[in-house]
């Protein structure tokens, strides 16, 4: 690793891939190393027993050398991962934190909709057409992202019965549904944050945003809840103008 530069860690939402930032590390120009994993239970990654933020940031760490200099961009649950990161409670906290389209509040409904989520058995499909539309609408890239894209690769795994996605229903549990309750943890570490938002974002509002105790969000016009695939230049601008002022 080069000293003078820390690294970019890149962490995929729910139900995508590292796969999702391919577009936008193109569009960068990253001096040091970069760093984007699948997460447990998605991608080219195993599935496990355990889904928390907590172990998702463990793995992270484990990816990292020792006191590893680091700079997350995190997006929906990859943000949620970032902020247990910044807690220090895992390991070397981030340089500072970037976060996209991360849903802030959680109605009762989202919250009884989760574990019946995740205790629903993998869908099989007869084909690969219809388990990679099954993988755009997990991931929010329907629409955006077009079935023939290398995007979806990792996306859908093929097994004896026929086609299947390749996230692991039980890691919906890992949904960052607890992000106002552990704002605490990073405020009182210090550690920088910016958070962004497609102004077209289902998922993520401005008006939930004025809950936190840091400055509002950027809002993207026109763009929903993928704003690094659908501009990733613009995406890319904003991140690099935030992690240009930390030291």
């Amino acid at each position: 690793m080069n000293e003078k530069n820390p690294t970019l860690v890149l962490l995929h939402g729910m139900g995508a891939t590292a796969q999702i930032w391919e577009p936008l590390i193109a569009a960068s120009d990253w001096p040091g190393r970069v760093i984007a994993p699948d997460f447990r239970g998605h991608g080219a990654a195993e599935w496990r027993n355990r889904y928390t933020l907590g172990s998702l940031a463990s793995d992270v760490i484990d990816l990292l050398d020792h006191n590893e200099r680091y700079i997350v961009l995190g997006h929906s649950m990859g943000g949620g991962v970032g902020l247990a990161l910044g807690s220090g409670f895992f390991g070397n906290p981030p340089l500072g934190l970037a976060v996209l389209g991360l849903k802030i509040l959680w109605s009762e409904e989202d919250l009884n909709r989760i574990p019946k989520m995740a205790s629903k058995p993998p869908r099989i499909f007869e084909t690969r057409s219809e388990a990679i539309d099954w993988f755009l609408k997990l991931s929010g890239l329907i629409g955006i992202v077009e079935p023939t894209s290398s995007l979806v690769d990792r996306g859908i795994r093929q097994i004896e019965e026929g086609w299947m996605v390749s996230q692991d229903p039980s890691s919906f549990l890992a949904a960052p549904r607890y992000f106002l309750e552990s704002m605490g943890s990073i405020t009182k570490m210090g550690i920088p944050m910016t958070m962004a938002l497609g102004s077209a974002d289902p998922v993520a509002t401005v008006e939930d945003h004025k809950l936190l105790p840091i400055e509002p969000p950027v809002v993207f016009e026109g763009l929903g809840h993928n704003p690094m695939v659908e501009d990733p230049h613009l995406v890319w601008n904003w991140f690099l103008k935030f992690a240009s002022n930390l030291s």
